[in-house]
């Protein structure tokens, strides 16, 4: 068996000797395209966190404000509580007294009929006959009975 010489196969003394033609460079463009998203998307992290903190800020102290005025909420509807039982104290007191009033006025009216018929009576002439008498006293009798 015979080996084919170096003139006869193409290529074997070439795979030996080193290239004229220097390695293609690679392009940066990729690399840089990449850099500048990573700092954008860093940049709009940050910008993002500090609308985030800003609104969480704004929302814990609407929170705040929201609860207090819950609280003063809740104060206002328990002080109308007792103002609604102070205003139906007032009410029945009223009542009470308008009745009192009442009474009173009807016991004046009777009082002042009762004395009117013993200020006729006792200012009755002493000449009156006996029968008008009688009568000046049945009435002033009538009128004080309730006295």
């Amino acid at each position: 068996m015979s080996f084919p010489g170096p003139d006869q196969v193409a290529g074997w003394g070439a795979a030996q000797q080193p290239s004229a033609q220097p390695p293609q460079a690679r392009s940066k463009a990729p690399v840089v395209v990449l850099a500048v998203l990573a700092a954008l998307f860093a940049i709009a992290a940050g910008v993002f966190t500090v609308f985030y903190f800003g609104e969480k800020a704004e929302s814990d102290r609407v929170a705040a404000a929201v609860a207090d005025k819950e609280r003063e909420v809740a104060a206002a509807k328990d002080g109308l509580g007792d103002a609604e039982e102070q205003a139906r104290a007032a009410l029945d007191e009223l009542e009470s007294q308008e009745g009192k009033l009442s009474s009173l006025e009807t016991e004046k009216d009777e009082v002042a009929a009762c004395t009117a018929a013993a200020k006729r009576y006792v200012d009755a002439p002493e000449d009156l006959p006996e029968p008008e008498l009688d009568k000046l006293f049945d009435t002033m009798y009538e009128a004080c009975r309730y006295i």
